[in-house]
């Protein structure tokens, strides 16, 4: 939660309680006072003196850090493994991974990664993928998770050999 004197207050609501900072302050003249202009700009967490920002706290805090989200492959405390027990049995069953790591090397697992994102969430996006990978096993040694610009990346220096030598 920023320190900003005056310009920070709490609103609770049954959902939680939120953080509101104070934009401007307008006069009534119905009232005779100043009425402040708030934004929320998020919600409290458990933690003391900590909170979830939303998109408006970081219009007014712009040069505040950004906390690494997930600095090791932290994992989610359940995983969704129903779809990744049935295709490590089709890559068992056509020996798959030894195809890709001929072809792919230490990124082998990365591409089993993103084909299984592929079929199971039904889109392409690579943007969405480290929320994918947060969420089910993998096939990336350590069940690592890549980053959305690692895989941008990834997938712009495979080459036409290696796609057709895997074929």
């Amino acid at each position: 939660v920023p320190v900003a004197a005056g310009k920070i207050s709490r609103q609770k609501t049954k959902s939680g309680t939120y953080i509101l900072y104070v934009i401007s302050r307008q006069y009534d003249p119905a009232k005779k006072h100043t009425v402040p202009v708030r934004a929320m700009i998020g919600k409290v967490s458990d933690e003391e003196g900590m909170m979830f920002p939303n998109e408006k706290f970081f219009e007014y805090f712009p040069e505040t850090p950004l906390p690494e989200l997930r600095p090791e492959a932290e994992r989610s405390c359940t995983l969704m493994a129903g779809t990744f027990i049935a295709i490590e049995e089709v890559v068992n069953h056509y020996r798959l991974d030894e195809l890709l790591v001929k072809h792919f090397g230490d990124r082998a697992g990365l591409v089993l990664d993103l084909a299984s994102y592929m079929v199971v969430e039904g889109r392409n996006q690579g943007q969405y993928y480290p929320d994918y990978a947060y969420r089910h096993p993998l096939f990336s040694p350590g069940m690592r998770i890549y980053s959305d610009s690692t895989v941008s990346k990834f997938l712009s220096s495979v080459k036409d050999e290696q796609i057709a030598g895997f074929l």
